[in-house]
């Protein structure tokens, strides 16, 4: 979990008079903007978070454009632990960036990895410096779309490709042109044929270790950049997740905040996923054991009322545990797997002794055992 405070305190306010001096049209949108980004800076070292976000909301309002501010307010929403309306700035940002792209960059800034991150201040730099300034107030860019990372990573196969090439090249050529060096030295009467194959060998094995670095070098990169690419379609995820939160389509959000447990989020994006964890998944599952009960107890379709039980304890495997356990076993029991069924009705004994499903598994255990011949 980050330090909120910690990363508020980070924001720096910008030079609005160098910003004026650098950009001779500046629009007072923009200017007026950036002057209540700075008094929420300030009110923050005051902690007065709730007269922050009024001033962001302004500037926002303002220049709709200005994501640092947006950023910022996202980063005040957490801090007064509204993270459903953090959700929607970070997701603003997202959508606003090439689908993402520079959002997740900043979502790096504020994991701490400064070394690829965008520059988060606009300071009182030379005038080349500043050239760039008023895009980063006024409108989004910089970071390359997706499809300039897919290029990146073809061109890094290419050149993998290449040097892996050279490598086996010198490796299956390399003895021919040592022959054809000493046959060449003999034919010629040369008395150092020994010095001249030395300095051969030598050379080759630099080349060798030169192309062998570089491999391994690509090798890295290319790994990385599938890491980044995968990492920012996760992080694409988490908006797609959102969206279907907001149409109310928890089903297939449940599903894919599922798909990304395995996924390392941290940071911002770590708090707006377990944010879905704590809210989409224990409420899909309360709707499908629901549903399962009604499909085992009102119209004996015990194949799907399993499949729904399943669900249940894959969203959210603490929910009704014990009730989950009775319904799967008597599915099993009714679609024949007797075994399968037992196991489950033994672990509510084991577990839920006090449970009120406890009554109904002794009667559903001798009913197998009855049919076992017991």
């Amino acid at each position: 979990m980050i330090n909120l405070k910690q990363e508020l305190n980070k924001f720096n306010e910008i030079n609005v008079g160098g910003l004026e001096k650098s950009i001779s049209d500046l629009p007072d949108d923009v200017k007026n903007s950036v002057k209540l980004y700075n008094k929420a800076l300030e009110s923050l070292k005051k902690q007065s978070e709730d007269i922050a976000i009024i001033e962001l909301k302004k500037a926002v309002s303002l220049n709709p454009n200005f994501n640092e501010a947006i950023n910022l307010l996202g980063l005040c929403y957490i801090y007064t632990n509204e993270k459903a309306l953090a959700q929607d700035m970070f997701s603003r940002v997202i959508e606003s960036e090439s689908n993402g792209i520079k959002a997740f960059d900043y979502l790096k800034l504020v994991r701490g990895n400064h070394a690829d991150a965008p520059p988060k201040t606009l300071p009182d730099k030379p005038d080349k410096q500043k050239a760039g300034t008023k895009k980063q107030i006024v409108a989004a860019t910089k970071t390359p779309p997706p499809a300039a990372l897919n290029a990146k990573k073809n061109l890094l196969r290419f050149i993998l490709g290449v040097i892996t090439g050279l490598i086996i090249m010198l490796i299956i050529a390399g003895p021919h042109i040592f022959k054809k060096n000493d046959t060449e030295a003999l034919n010629n009467g040369d008395n150092d044929e020994p010095e001249v194959k030395v300095v051969v060998d030598e050379e080759y094995k630099n080349r060798y270790d030169e192309l062998s670095v570089k491999h391994s070098e690509l090798k890295n990169e290319l790994k990385q950049s599938r890491s980044e690419l995968e990492y920012v379609s996760n992080v694409r995820s988490l908006l797609e997740i959102q969206r279907m939160v907001n149409t109310n389509n928890l089903g297939d959000a449940a599903d894919k905040v599922v798909a990304l447990r395995s996924t390392a989020f941290t940071g911002i994006e770590k708090d707006i996923y377990d944010t879905f964890v704590d809210t989409v998944l224990p409420r899909e599952a309360e709707r499908l054991y629901d549903e399962a009960w009604n499909a085992i107890q009102k119209d004996e379709n015990y194949e799907d009322g399993l499949e729904l039980m399943r669900k249940v304890s894959e969203y959210a495997p603490e929910y009704k545990k014990d009730g989950v356990l009775y319904y799967t076993g008597k599915c099993y029991q009714h679609t024949g797997e007797l075994q399968k069924a037992m196991d489950r009705y033994n672990e509510i004994l084991e577990k839920f002794p006090r449970s009120v499903f406890v009554k109904f598994v002794n009667y559903r255990i001798s009913e197998i055992q009855q049919v076992q011949g017991h």
